[in-house]
């Protein structure tokens, strides 16, 4: 009793996390050692957060994005913008929805943005269907050690995964 708390140091896996303010819009940034997350006002800049290098749509706002390492050498990746149910009807200071939520589907926004990933050595895209099964192959080059790609709407997906 009477003597302070030890202060311990953050686990050697523990992921910095930041807010960034930049003049476009702030930002929460979380990187670890096996992934990496953003959310905020990203559209219109682009962010390195560790390996990776992102460039969403000026057109877009709001949009989150998470980069997890998954079992065996695959990563899951997903964007998604505003989610909302059809029909949901904000109050005028959009602060509650009262009791009219709406009706599904639900509908997400996908993010258009080009991403670039420092990666060992060359990797497929694959966009994913809701099922997390590989849907379609998204277009990727590997050059110098980097992965570059683009996602967005067309694919109808906010999941892709990158697999060797």
């Amino acid at each position: 009793p009477g003597k302070p708390a030890a202060k311990s140091k953050p686990a050697a896996n523990a992921p910095e996390i930041k807010i960034i303010k930049p003049p476009l819009g702030a930002y929460y940034e979380a990187v670890g050692p096996k992934s990496i997350t953003l959310a905020g006002i990203l559209g219109g800049q682009t962010i390195v957060a560790g390996p990776l290098r992102i460039s969403p749509s000026p057109s877009i706002s709001f949009s989150a994005l998470t980069l997890t390492q998954m079992l065996g050498k695959s990563q899951l990746l997903t964007m998604v913008g505003q989610v909302e149910n059809q029909g949901l009807v904000w109050n005028a200071t959009r602060t509650s929805v009262t009791n009219q939520w709406g009706h599904g589907p639900t509908v997400a926004e996908g993010i258009p943005a080009q991403i670039v990933l420092k990666t060992s050595a060359g990797r497929h895209v694959y966009a994913l269907d809701g099922a997390g099964k590989r849907a379609s192959e998204v277009p990727a080059t590997y050059k110098n050690g980097a992965l570059t790609f683009a996602v967005g709407s067309e694919f109808k997906t906010l999941w892709y995964e990158i697999a060797p």
